[in-house]
């Protein structure tokens, strides 16, 4: 059995956001356990506090965490994710509005 992990971005149309992007992970479900600890250990060496979010969007990076330890931290999350056999599923689709593209 395969468990999917999702999250969507661009959800509120606007003349700046021209597509909405939904997608996620596909993970085999007995790798669920193992691919936590990796990622919890990773936090931790990278000086993640329990509470810290971790989002792959930039702006989200906590404080604390300088930039290039954020873009080390997450290349070994996407590392151990691929180890752990996790697929990238993702559909793009274009903002319209009345049947007409926006833009």
């Amino acid at each position: 059995m395969l468990v999917y992990v999702c999250d969507e971005t661009n959800t509120q149309a606007s003349s700046k956001v021209m597509f909405f992007v939904y997608g996620g992970l596909t993970f085999p479900a007995d790798a669920i356990g193992e691919l936590s600890k990796q990622i919890s250990r990773i936090r931790n060496r990278r000086n993640f506090g329990p509470t810290d979010s971790f989002k792959f969007r930039s702006s989200s990076r906590p404080r604390a965490i300088d930039q290039e330890e954020f873009k080390r931290a997450k290349a070994e999350v996407m590392q151990a994710c691929s180890e752990h056999g996790a697929k990238l599923v993702v559909t793009v689709m274009a903002a319209i509005k009345a049947g007409i593209i926006i833009g």
